[in-house]
């Protein structure tokens, strides 16, 4: 019995985090030392430290936080549902806030690269926790998340900071649009909580055609800035592809009217998928871009 509630204590916990978030966190690394040079197998530790860790304390803080707008847009999950006390998941999210602090000074390869290790956590925190509370304001919201998904490309390109070199920023910038592109649609499906208490919702402020007509242009001006950069032939195919098959996707919903409320968890695991693949490909074989 007392086994049993430790398994579907520590699934409780695991089900705070998300996989498809787990997956891109970890690719978005593997992006910034594939741009920078390349990656391999000794890469997959603090890959995983940034998944594992840094990105599961950002978002299971958000699940604490975000507990009384989950009893109505989410009720299933582990704290609103009662399978998961709130005072287990706060002592879980503060042992993963203190690993967060301290494993980057284990892996850090210069001052630049340390600060953006210890960015994730503080950006978890002010984007989750009072007095700033950036998730309750729209365009503050959208771009806390945006940089939290950019941020570990940085860090993979700032662990070769010798290799640093003006199209690095033309990446940089173009993961930043990209997410600030797809990250609005993740309020079609948190309507009813988010006006209940006070977030800003670009649902509501922009409607459902302006909203996905604004991120079809972002992915747009991504591809345009891909284009009119000076990447080489695989890079630019590669951002392509990924801005491509994200329009692609939110087209498809409209034509086919699928469940829009499925569309942004959708594109997260069409972003995982492609990430994943890349990602194999390049560990098992090698190659930069």
């Amino acid at each position: 019995m007392v086994t049993l509630k430790i398994k579907e204590m520590i699934t409780s916990l695991l089900q705070l985090y998300r996989l498809d978030v787990a997956v891109i966190s970890f690719v978005a690394y593997i992006t910034g030392l594939v741009f920078s040079g390349g990656a391999s197998l000794t890469d997959l530790p603090v890959g995983l430290g940034i998944s594992l860790i840094s990105f599961n304390y950002i978002y299971s803080l958000n699940s604490i936080e975000d507990r009384y707008i989950d009893l109505i847009n989410k009720p299933q999950r582990p704290i609103p549902s009662g399978k998961l006390s709130l005072g287990i998941a706060r002592r879980y999210v503060a042992f993963l806030l203190a690993l967060s602090v301290v494993y980057p000074f284990f892996v850090q390869t210069d001052i630049i690269n340390l600060a953006l290790f210890l960015l994730l956590p503080l950006l978890g925190w002010v984007y989750s926790k009072p007095p700033l509370h950036l998730k309750t304001k729209a365009i503050p919201a959208m771009a806390s998340i945006a940089l939290m998904y950019t941020t570990p490309v940085a860090i993979g390109l700032t662990s070769r900071l010798g290799a640093l070199n003006s199209l690095h920023a033309t990446l940089l910038s173009y993961i930043f649009l990209y997410c600030l592109s797809i990250i609005p649609l993740k309020d079609i499906e948190d309507v009813e909580g988010d006006k209940l208490h006070g977030s800003r919702n670009f649902l509501t402020l922009l409607g459902m055609p302006r909203l996905l007509t604004v991120s079809l242009t972002g992915l747009i001006v991504a591809i345009t800035l891909v284009i009119l950069a000076d990447l080489n032939l695989a890079a630019t195919v590669v951002l392509i592809i990924l801005s491509g098959a994200t329009g692609l996707f939110i087209l498809a919903f409209i034509l086919f009217r699928l469940p829009r409320k499925r569309l942004y968890r959708s594109i997260l695991i069409l972003i995982a998928i492609l990430g994943l693949l890349f990602s194999i490909n390049i560990l098992a074989f090698g190659g930069s871009l």
